[in-house]
């Protein structure tokens, strides 16, 4: 009988394969996504469709194409830039293309701890809208004719108020106050959170790319939506002198050996998301493991990863020190600070009792639910919840590291 290399019969293989693949496609444990889309090998929202509805690049922009007018007349919304990789901090960016689709924002609206990222809110839309809608376009020409297009037809289009930037440690509430900016005011309120599109254009360092890519972020033309709202990664921290300095912006930290205990629950492993600077050059994180003479690359995980939210803190204090902006919100002051003081004090929003009364029920709500209907309930003491659960070599980085940077944001928080 012809045999698989373990023994067993190829028929049977062949059926437990098939079997395997059944389950996880029926019972949602892979994505549904068409096979013979490509991946992208870098951090995107979701893959590029190139099937028999891809629309191609038109190089000449003109608002009078029938094509792109979804995207003069904000009907389809920029989800993704491509080319990056070759942008420099001063010069143009005339090779990047941009990807446009219609997107369905409800879901994020009504639960946003179900569809917390802006990832969620395209791969919600993608199989609907985004395959049947998806056009790529060269992203500079078309910023140049867009703006002129909203200038000509104010009525038509408007651009939502950058209401505020929330930068962040990790693991300290960001994902939990995005999700209470969505619920505070629905209509008004657009919320990006983590967007890849965004990440790209600041890691290029071009300030007039982040620009451009802000502008058409925030192009409306639903009277009803007032103000936007984005949400960076952590690691983008270290990039926000790239963002418009007149905006204000907060930046979320939480106490040392929580944060870190945070980031190894529940086991220590290389997929830990702080033991990713293992692989990069930064030259802070290598700085710091220098002052207290260390070699960064041949440091163990608690020490790379208390370097790493070390830098990251140290990089918003460098901001607030050299534009005398920004505000500091320690993860135990939640959830109470966020209508208490962001919204009002910081970012200058009214906050009326029914945006309290929905911001107050959703911080009863674990922020990333992701796509379970289950009601958990958020508790912000939960990582930590036993002195024993920290291990020993995590509280004695978290003190040899993050204590000064942690200090300095509360004293910039006034809590000291």
């Amino acid at each position: 009988m012809n045999t698989t290399m373990t023994g067993l019969p190829h028929s049977f293989s062949l059926l437990f394969c098939f079997g395997v693949v059944f389950m996880f496609r029926n019972y949602g444990l892979i994505d549904d996504y068409d096979q013979s889309t490509p991946q992208r090998g870098r951090e995107a929202d979701v893959p590029v469709s190139k099937g028999k509805d891809f629309v191609r690049v038109f190089h000449t922009i003109d608002e009078e194409d029938e094509r792109l007018r979804p995207i003069f007349d904000a009907d389809i919304y920029l989800y993704d830039v491509e080319k990056t990789k070759d942008v420099t901090e001063d010069e143009g960016y005339d090779q990047v293309v941009a990807w446009f689709c219609a997107l369905d924002w409800t879901k994020q609206k009504e639960s946003p701890q179900l569809s917390p990222r802006f990832s969620n809110v395209v791969a919600d839309s993608w199989k609907k809208y985004c395959r049947k809608t998806e056009i790529d376009v060269p992203f500079a020409k078309l910023v140049e004719a867009v703006r002129q297009y909203d200038e000509k037809h104010p009525k038509k289009v408007h651009s939502l108020e950058v209401g505020g930037f929330i930068y962040h440690e990790s693991r300290c509430g960001s994902t939990l106050t995005a999700n209470m900016l969505t619920v505070a005011h629905p209509e008004a309120y657009r919320i990006y959170s983590e967007p890849s599109i965004l990440h790209h254009a600041m890691k290029t360092g071009n300030k007039k790319f982040v620009d451009d890519v802000l502008y058409m972020m925030g192009r409306s033309n639903n009277p009803k939506e007032k103000m936007v709202f984005y949400k960076l990664r952590s690691t983008y921290t270290r990039k926000m002198d790239t963002m418009p300095e007149q905006v204000p912006w907060i930046f979320m930290y939480r106490e040392p050996e929580a944060v870190l205990a945070s980031h190894f629950n529940p086991t220590e492993t290389a997929a830990v998301v702080c033991l990713q600077s293992y692989h990069t050059d930064n030259e802070l994180e290598i700085k710091i493991a220098e002052e207290h003479g260390k070699e960064h690359k041949d440091l163990p995980p608690a020490d790379i990863c208390a370097i790493r939210l070390a830098s990251i803190a140290q990089y918003a204090i460098q901001e607030h020190n050299r534009t005398n902006q920004g505000h500091f919100v320690n993860y135990n002051t939640l959830p109470n600070v966020i209508w208490e003081k962001v919204l009002p004090e910081y970012f200058e929003v009214n906050v009326d009792a029914g945006m309290k009364e929905r911001m107050q029920e959703i911080s009863g709500v674990y922020s990333k639910a992701g796509f379970s209907d289950s009601d958990i309930k958020w508790d912000k003491n939960a990582p930590v919840e036993k002195e024993k659960e920290i291990k020993k070599r995590q509280r004695k980085a978290a003190a040899k590291y993050m204590a000064d940077q942690y200090d300095e944001l509360e004293r910039l928080a006034g809590n000291v």
